[in-house]
């Protein structure tokens, strides 16, 4: 038995068609000052809401909530997500917002699953020579990279003192 999308469920709660989904919630995800000049960005812009309507439709088809970190990355990137309105002004949909939405109306993902047949096990991390915590929420250390002379950083996934929601990737370039 297959699990239903967000779409479905949210639209089975609200009592909505499925074709206004993507409305509904492209309204209750965006900042709330944004919902006050949304038609006079269309006016200007038709295509201004391009990867906020893709975020959003993305997220329609999700039938896990774990799944909505790779979405919200590939929005963040978005070719259309740039800019003073969206960036200082927030002129845009909130991903947080958006989140919540989704928490509320997703089941979790059950986190008890068996490691698939023929899986390798999970590598382990290197111990870090020297470990440095820059200001910010993620950490960083300094090793020595085998086969390489000389230092290396590395950004660890998952190793933030704020809960991100695994946003880091692992980043390594010499120094």
């Amino acid at each position: 038995m297959s699990r239903a999308t967000f779409a479905e469920l949210y639209c089975a709660r609200h009592g909505l068609a499925p074709e206004a989904y993507v409305p509904a919630v492209f309204r209750c995800a965006l900042y709330p000052h944004t919902r006050l000049v949304v038609s006079w960005l269309r006016l200007f812009d038709s295509d201004y809401f391009a990867a906020d309507l893709d975020l959003v439709q993305a997220a329609g088809r999700l039938r896990v909530i774990e799944d909505f970190n790779l979405d919200a990355m590939e929005y963040r990137f978005h070719p259309a997500n740039h800019g003073a309105l969206r960036r200082m002004l927030r002129l845009r949909v909130s991903a947080g917002r958006l989140h919540a939405l989704i928490r509320a109306t997703l089941p979790a993902a059950p986190h008890s699953r068996p490691p698939a047949a023929g899986s390798a096990p999970p590598l382990a991390r290197p111990t870090p020579a020297v470990s440095d915590q820059p200001p910010g929420d993620a950490t960083f250390t300094r090793r020595r990279v085998p086969g390489e002379p000389g230092i290396a950083w590395r950004l660890q996934a998952g190793d933030c003192a704020k809960p991100c929601g695994g946003f880091h990737a692992h980043v390594t370039w010499p120094v």
